[in-house]
């Protein structure tokens, strides 16, 4: 399975992010893990900084910038599960 769908609309489908996450079983990150973005995160995002993660699939960034650096982080998690009925 290719990481981009054949055609833009199949991001709305639900049987494309069923197979999406299926096949990939690792956490995955659409521009990278913490520790790859960790120098932005320090450049431009302070500590008391409030954050909001919509939509996280089953990315590992969210805890790992909570865990990292941040103190006082608002971090919402929406699992696929939760919200599928909306695709």
């Amino acid at each position: 399975m290719n990481l981009l769908p054949k055609h833009g609309t199949d991001f709305a489908s639900k049987d494309y992010w069923k197979d999406f996450f299926d096949k990939r079983k690792d956490p995955f990150e659409w521009y990278g893990t913490y520790w790859d973005l960790a120098y932005l995160f320090k450049k431009y995002v302070k500590q008391s900084d409030e954050i909001l993660m919509v939509g996280c699939g089953n990315s590992e960034l969210s805890e790992e910038l909570y865990v990292s650096i941040y103190t006082c982080a608002c971090i919402l998690f929406f699992y696929r599960e939760t919200y599928m009925y909306i695709l």
